[in-house]
């Protein structure tokens, strides 16, 4: 895609630790690319310092801005689980993150997640879905292409299951997979 948008060959570089060996980086260096994506809007420069958003473009359009939360949750949020006793009962609950220091883009997720109909519970470093229905509505609809998430979600549902002694409706957990 770089050849063809820039006409550039990038270099690509293979990581070889055991963390890292799914993972590629590519470089470009061009001071007419650096150019273009100044005029697109892109800042130069510490993105946390500068509090960097999501562009107008992007959050104007509710396709865009799904598949751009999307990015964001593959890349800085995740799914997650609790486990707790709540009026004396055990309680395991499937929640999902995002986590960013950039007011700005937490900001977005929470009014993309709101125009949505999900419930996103803010506070001063992420954004928050504690409704498990709505983790397995999220990967229904926006959908995760971050294998990893997709993974943990399947874990955590049989992990529920088994807390709840076999209990939890996994037919149900498993209809956002298809």
């Amino acid at each position: 895609m770089i050849k063809r948008l820039f006409g550039l060959s990038p270099v690509i570089y293979h990581y070889r630790s055991p963390r890292s060996k799914k993972v590629a980086g590519v470089t470009i260096s061009s001071a007419t690319v650096v150019e273009f994506l100044l005029s697109k809007g892109f800042k130069k420069g510490n993105k946390v310092k500068q509090q960097v958003g999501i562009p107008d473009w992007i959050s104007n359009r509710i396709e865009f801005s799904k598949s751009c939360l999307r990015g964001l949750i593959d890349t800085d949020g995740g799914v997650y689980f609790h486990r707790h006793k709540s009026h004396g009962c055990g309680c395991f609950n499937i929640g999902l993150q995002l986590t960013n220091k950039s007011i700005p883009i937490l900001t977005f997720t929470k009014d993309i997640f709101s125009q949505l109909n999900f419930t996103p519970k803010p506070n001063k470093k992420s954004v928050n879905l504690y409704r498990e229905s709505e983790v397995y509505r999220y990967a229904k609809e926006i959908k995760f292409h971050n294998p990893y998430h997709i993974r943990r979600l399947i874990k955590f549902a049989k992990q529920k299951t088994a807390f709840l002694g076999g209990v939890h409706r996994i037919g149900k957990v498993h209809a956002w997979r298809a």
